[in-house]
């Protein structure tokens, strides 16, 4: 095995990637437009593998352009490029791209599809708020859905659901929290669920009283009651409970419409129901269980996340928000089982987080098992609301979890202003293989153990069987891989790259290498990127290259 030039100790002894010991694992940034006097959102989805790369795909939506016309950026979840724009229309003011869900292949393509609320819609004087569906595949529209009158803001919530009328095609459901009063913004609300398979309306649920917000929130959570149809919960921010309590979250059955289960907020001004969903199973039980978010803004007490069974609907306690904590529970998100111990684990933001610098954010990823704080990742500067988005991406690195999206709608620019950025984080392992290799004979990959303080690093590439040289390559972690040409990518960053090692793989396409991280306490949590080039034999590029490889250093 030839001596890697130079060795890694080396490279890491330069400081060169000390910079980056603060950051998470991510696996790209996007800095996107300014985002106009709608600072407080960054709507975005993970969506299906959209340009046919086998690689899971999202959306980011931009509901203040152009006068709040609105449009909505189609992503890679291979590298971030810029698969398509979908644009609300000019002089609609519709404030399209407000809302945007994941509602899986309901044209039966081969492709999943996505649907886009525009909650600021017209039909003459009428804003009764409107749903776009549209191909995943081609971008077409399939279908327009409106609000029943002025004020609803229909489209402002929305959210896949699942399969709940068993026909094998999956359905979505459309919010309208403000539904009938549009001099005050408030009304009864009410939900509507879709039927994937003909986009009609599969059935409608609404709130108990006007002013109670209900729709503010939606989720699929599976088959609750084990009919073998998908339910959804509701939440309803505004809703007095019998406690005199303020804010309900409720799960419905797919097929009637029934209430299952409903909760209640334990205090006045709560807000409890303004964010819904499933983590996955937190108790082990075997059935998948519920949260709720209740932020509450006014109370002197913390803002708690609470969490309820899936078998029969008891309380399984609530987590609560650091001190500095402002409004803990605005966005939930399920994880996965992160720890893998068995319990599954759960994403809470917290944008106004203020416990390090003012509203710098937070958003917290928390033990299924012992409610307790497993990481937590903070934004790039005060007053940056890092977190007012959250968005599950499917698996983009191959560990067998979601990704997270996060929306970061007050990052400010060098120049000044505000901009909205959004970060890709892979939540689990210290070792990452992102995005794809290209070659026109056999992809190669590239893969590593962990980088741990004292022990070697081993690196391993597959390639056709010949006999080929390469180059094993290091970096810091790029903000975004960058395209090159003939479907290759760039994982590392052009700003410093340096070679770990020149090889040959042996007859089968194989080569190991092994390099030593130094024992320097400072490099715990260093994040590096590494990718490998190896001569191609055919095709018009001159070499083959490896998905790239994230990772950060441990203890």
């Amino acid at each position: 095995m030839p001596r890697p030039i130079p060795k890694l100790s080396a490279i890491l002894a330069t400081g060169a990637l000390a910079a980056f010991a603060s950051a998470q694992t991510r696996l790209m940034r996007l800095d996107g437009l300014p985002n106009g006097p709608t600072v407080n959102k960054v709507p975005a989805a993970g969506l299906g593998d959209l340009d046919g790369d086998g690689i899971g795909d999202f959306a980011i939506g931009r509901a203040a352009l152009a006068n709040y016309d609105g449009a909505v950026f189609l992503h890679s979840g291979r590298n971030g490029a810029l698969i398509a724009r979908v644009d609300g229309g000019a002089g609609l003011g519709s404030s399209f791209g407000m809302a945007i869900a994941d509602i899986g292949d309901v044209d039966r393509d081969g492709t999943a599809d996505f649907a886009v609320g525009a909650g600021g819609h017209r039909i003459g004087a009428a804003q009764v708020g409107a749903v776009h569906v549209y191909s995943g595949r081609t971008r077409t529209r399939l279908t327009s859905l409106f609000g029943d009158g002025d004020g609803d803001l229909f489209g402002s919530v929305l959210a896949g659901v699942g399969d709940v009328n068993a026909d094998g095609i999956p359905d979505f459901a459309i919010g309208a929290p403000e539904n009938g009063n549009a001099a005050f913004s408030y009304g009864r609300g009410y939900v509507r669920v879709i039927s994937g398979h003909n986009l009609a309306t599969w059935l409608q649920t609404y709130g108990a009283r006007t002013s109670d917000e209900y729709g503010s929130a939606i989720a699929g959570v599976g088959d609750v009651d084990g009919d073998g149809r998908d339910d959804f919960m509701v939440g309803a921010l505004l809703e007095m409970a019998p406690s005199s309590g303020q804010g309900s979250a409720r799960v419905y059955s797919g097929v009637s419409g029934n209430v299952l289960y409903e909760f209640f907020a334990e205090r006045a001004s709560d807000h409890f129901g303004v964010a819904v969903g499933s983590p996955g199973d937190v108790d082990a039980d075997g059935i998948a269980d519920f949260m709720v978010g209740a932020i509450s803004m006014v109370n002197p007490t913390p803002a708690k996340v609470w969490l309820y069974s899936g078998a029969d609907g008891t309380s399984l306690g609530a987590v609560i928000g650091e001190p500095g904590s402002g409004v803990f529970g605005l966005r939930l998100e399920r994880a996965g089982d992160v720890d893998q111990d068995g319990h599954a684990d759960f994403w809470v933001s917290d944008p106004m987080n203020s416990a390090i610098a003012p509203m710098l954010g937070a958003v917290h990823l928390v033990s299924g098992r012992t409610r307790t704080t497993l990481k937590t990742l903070r934004g790039p500067s005060s007053g940056s609301g890092f977190g007012f988005t959250l968005a599950g991406i499917r698996d983009l690195d191959r560990d067998g979890l979601p990704e997270l999206g996060i929306g970061v709608p007050m990052a400010g620019l060098p120049q000044g202003g505000t901009t909205t950025r959004f970060d890709v984080i892979s939540p689990a392992r210290r070792v990452a293989l992102f995005g794809a290799g290209c070659s026109t004979t056999q992809l190669p990959l590239l893969d590593a153990t962990a980088p741990t303080l004292g022990q070697a690093m081993t690196t391993f590439v597959s390639s056709r069987a010949v006999p080929s040289p390469g180059v094993l390559l290091l970096s810091a972690v790029p903000d975004r891989p960058f395209a090159l040409q003939h479907g290759c990518t760039l994982y590392l960053d052009l700003a410093g790259v340096s070679t770990l090692a020149n090889f040959v793989t042996d007859g089968g396409g194989r080569w190991v290498g092994a390099f030593p991280i130094p024992p320097i306490n400072s490099l715990v949590g260093v994040p590096f990127a590494m990718q490998s080039f190896i001569v191609a034999t055919a095709g018009p590029q001159l070499l083959d290259a490896t998905n790239g490889v994230y990772a950060t250093i441990g203890n």
